[in-house]
């Protein structure tokens, strides 16, 4: 089960990654598309692990057909800036 804290952290996440990056809508989820044509969005993990992880396509085509890498795990125990700076490096590093 996903908590509240966990869901609001996602929408705070997803709101500044929206300022920084082309949002786009594929196979219904919130995505974000780099300059070099990488998509990428974030999930929510409850239950027992209770973090924020990233995953990666090579591009558009490849994230509709589910083809999708994950990075780190981002757990709840970071604040809502630090979470977003370890994601923003994270993210560089794929463009």
């Amino acid at each position: 089960m996903i908590g509240t804290e966990l869901l609001e952290r996602l929408k705070f996440i997803k709101t500044k990654l929206s300022e920084k990056y082309e949002s786009v809508r594929i196979n219904d989820e919130d995505c974000y598309l780099l300059e070099n044509g990488v998509v990428f969005h974030v999930v929510a993990l409850g239950d027992e692990l209770n973090a924020l992880v990233i995953e990666y396509s090579g591009n558009v085509e490849e994230y509709r057909k589910n083809n999708s890498e994950d990075g780190d795990l981002f757990f709840m125990d970071m604040e809502n800036e630090e979470m977003l700076q370890a994601m923003s490096k994270e993210i560089e590093t794929n463009l």
